[in-house]
């Protein structure tokens, strides 16, 4: 917990001049007044910028048009128009807009939608959801597309489309290369904050996902839910080609090397190419003259 709290809504601040800031939204107050037209502000940082509309001062300009302005800010959003640049999603119908302002207008259009949607839907096609509580349309829409397989976030660099917005912002950062998430223990960096999470529980050994059935525990619920199909005998993965199924996403990659001409194993000594990575550890012993099989093992 922070260390201040607004007694009005219950937010948090570290600082409690950061609090007093807040409070005034509530209050109304307003103690900074211009000296020239004697309209006052709720923070010293809005009279700063209002008092250039009197001066006529405008020293930031931009580096493209002639155009000056009073406030950073100002010439922020305009710079915005320059390179299409639109920060601001709508998060219901992904369209996007230069100005918070404008995104605050268009967010109106789905009112009337989100009134009536979201006090009669209760989804229920695949009877383990029952859902009467949603409260915004952007969530009945989100799960909905669980069901209907809708994807209607596409990447503008591979065309790979998306069924969440979310989706789609982690997955341009494959082409961009940047990953925000650093670990704080080791170098290692990730495109986004869940992956980050999984990774820290293997320097702190938390294993957090139990198996039912044997208890044995894992960090991700994935690795649980594959190990489960151990004791149910599952094989959900099939092969398009032949008719093989498999209990592991890993196990069905290694068989569809079959099918496939590449080689992605390559040998650092001699530079010999394997289709799998059994193949190269094999051939490895040739450089290394490791001889690590008995004679009944290889009776066996």
């Amino acid at each position: 917990m922070l260390g201040y709290i607004c007694v009005t809504c219950d937010r948090q601040y570290v600082r409690l001049e950061l609090m007093r800031r807040h409070v005034r939204c509530h209050t109304g107050e307003r103690p900074f007044t211009c000296g020239v037209c004697q309209r006052s502000f709720s923070q010293l940082h809005h009279l700063t910028i209002h008092k250039p509309s009197h001066s006529g001062e405008r020293p930031y300009p931009c580096l493209i048009c002639d155009k000056t302005f009073a406030s950073s800010s100002s010439l922020k959003r305009h710079t915005r128009m320059h390179p299409g640049e639109k920060p601001f999603s709508c998060k219901i119908c992904a369209r996007q807009f230069i100005h918070s302002n404008s995104l605050t207008v268009h967010m109106h259009t789905h009112t009337k939608e989100l009134s009536s949607f979201s006090n009669s839907v209760s989804c229920t096609p695949d009877n383990t959801a029952q859902i009467t509580d949603w409260n915004t349309i952007i969530h009945i829409k989100r799960h909905v597309r669980c069901h209907t397989g809708e994807r209607p976030f596409t990447c503008d660099a591979c065309q790979r489309t998306f069924s969440q917005l979310h989706h789609l912002t982690v997955h341009k950062r494959i082409h961009s290369g940047e990953r925000p998430y650093p670990c704080r223990t080791c170098t290692i960096t990730f495109a986004d904050s869940f992956s980050l999470k999984m990774h820290v529980r293997t320097h702190t050994g938390e294993r957090p996902h139990s198996c039912t059935v044997c208890s044995k525990q894992f960090i991700h619920p994935c690795n649980l839910k594959e190990h489960m199909r151990t004791h149910s005998g599952e094989r959900p993965l099939t092969c398009v080609i032949r008719d093989r199924s498999f209990a592991y996403h890993a196990s069905l990659r290694t068989h569809m090397l079959c099918h496939s001409d590449q080689l992605s194993y390559c040998c650092n000594v001699c530079g010999r190419m394997f289709r799998f990575a059994s193949g190269l550890r094999i051939h490895m012993l040739v450089h290394t003259g490791e001889r690590p099989y008995t004679i009944m093992q290889r009776l066996l």
